[in-house]
């Protein structure tokens, strides 16, 4: 029976060991080091060094790059997390050539450069795209709520917000009472009691500043620590937390986010247009055809790609659709903007109506009560008192034709392809990457870190290929 084997700590080496030779040819950290060594960060403004101070020298811009790459492939997204796996895991130690950064130096490269790392994200669309792993046939738009950092327990209404003001104003004036009281005497003010003050006053500051943004109709609820955080559903089926909107475009053929976006929005109203500018920009080309959910779909959103001469093919809200067998439904009645009126199936006029508010919006009003009153259909036609009501919006036209394009079959069949191409990275990221709340606060911090999130992914990508072609499959016999 052959001997077990057992390690040998008292093993004796005559040649010391190669670093090179500690991961093997194809291991993920290799690639994350080649594409490092490719860019040109002193032209994507990031500092060549970093950190140092007090009689130590500063880290490099690659190496602490390099750590954070790995760290975000490697589900590691703490400074503290990624200081232990510099010394403990060989990918880490090997790319960072046994040498130990620490945290602060981690998180201060990190927060210095929350801007540059888009310019990376940039990179990795580019190399993708060299790769041919872009089709620029099919991409889809979408996005996701992610949990805020900050906590959702509590009021953060308007009334909400008022106690919790007086709360801390009433704290506030116990401290200036303990303070003024011990200053009166012989003894030193505690240490922490000023700093227990000046916390208190700036929660105050922030407390007011949440208050002003409700008052002025920018939010309904604004968590005072996090004011840039709205509220939104970010767990279906739960109740809703304060959290951010995390956009992205992807592409069909390989399924590599293009475009990567974070928002305050809490619903996807708004964004198609300019998702798809970003996906333009960051490839350098248009792709043929943009699927998008119904939560995309408005009038200007849908002019805007017509005027643009994109094709984008997307539900048009609940309210909008055209369900069977509905003979009355609005879009069969036909709107003349020449002679201002609008033509119902039974061929009746409805004329427009005054109303200022609605104008203003470039909406118009059309209504005819006397013909409704005696029409043999009106109670499958409208149940309103004064009879039906048609509202023709700015968009009107731009609606119909893409109501018209979207019961096509070529429409429908490409559709399809929607849930398969977005849908997936999606998640990959909460639930392979387990990214379900960001880890810092603000909405530039979310936008950084989402920038990390799709750079890792990408780059997950791009090195299985990368390993597909280093090690091609045998042939069959």
């Amino acid at each position: 029976m052959a001997e077990a084997l057992e390690a040998d700590w008292e093993q004796v080496h005559l040649l010391p060991a190669q670093i090179e030779d500690w991961i093997s040819l194809d291991h993920e950290a290799r690639y994350i080091r080649s594409f490092v060594d490719e860019l040109d960060l002193g032209s994507l403004g990031f500092s060549l060094h970093y950190g140092g101070g007090r009689g130590r020298p500063p880290y490099a811009a690659r190496l602490l790059l390099r750590a954070w790459l790995y760290g975000y492939l490697r589900k590691i997204r703490s400074s503290r997390k990624l200081e232990r796996a510099c010394s403990q895991d060989m990918g880490f130690i090997w790319l960072c050539g046994t040498l130990r950064p620490d945290h602060n130096s981690l998180w201060r490269f990190w927060k210095a450069h929350r801007k540059q790392i888009k310019s990376v994200f940039l990179q990795t669309v580019k190399v993708a795209a060299s790769l041919e792993m872009i089709g620029f046939v099919t991409q889809a738009v979408d996005g996701t709520k992610i949990q805020a950092l900050c906590s959702s327990r509590g009021g953060y209404g308007k009334e909400g917000l008022a106690k919790m003001l007086e709360k801390v104003e009433a704290s506030i004036e116990a401290l200036e009472q303990v303070l003024e009281a011990q200053s009166e005497g012989e003894d030193e003010p505690a240490a922490t009691l000023p700093r227990a003050l000046a916390n208190a006053q700036t929660l105050q500051q922030k407390i007011r500043q949440a208050r002003a943004m409700i008052e002025s109709g920018e939010a309904k609820y604004v968590q005072p620590l996090e004011p840039d955080a709205r509220r939104m559903n970010t767990h279906k089926g739960k109740q809703t937390s304060f959290g951010y909107n995390a956009q992205t475009v992807v592409d069909a053929k390989s399924q590599i986010i293009t475009a990567a976006e974070v928002v305050s929005d809490n619903n996807d109203n708004g964004q198609l247009d300019r998702m798809i500018d970003a996906a333009e920009s960051n490839t350098g080309r248009s792709t043929e055809v943009t699927l998008a959910d119904g939560g995309y779909s408005n009038g200007q959103q849908i002019a805007l790609a017509q005027a643009k001469d994109r094709e984008v093919l997307m539900p048009l809200p609940a309210s909008s659709k055209n369900p069977k067998e509905h003979p009355y439904h609005s879009s069969r009645f036909t709107y003349e903007s020449e002679r201002q009126r609008v033509i119902c199936p039974q061929g009746k006029e409805l004329l427009p109506l005054r109303n200022v508010h609605k104008e203003k919006a470039g909406t118009r009003i059309f209504r005819n009560t006397a013909a409704c009153k005696d029409c043999p259909v009106r109670a499958s036609c409208t149940k309103q008192k004064y009879g039906r009501v048609i509202e023709i919006h700015p968009h009107h036209r731009n609606v119909e034709a893409h109501r018209i394009k979207m019961h096509e079959e070529r429409s429908k069949t490409l559709y399809k392809k929607r849930t398969g191409t977005v849908e997936p990275p999606f998640a990959w990221i909460k639930i392979q990457d387990q990214f379900t709340r960001w880890t810092f606060r603000g909405l530039e911090a979310a936008n950084a870190q989402w920038q990390w999130i799709c750079t890792a992914r990408n780059l997950r990508k791009i090195i299985q290929t990368w390993q597909a072609r280093l090690n091609p499959p045998l042939a069959a016999a």
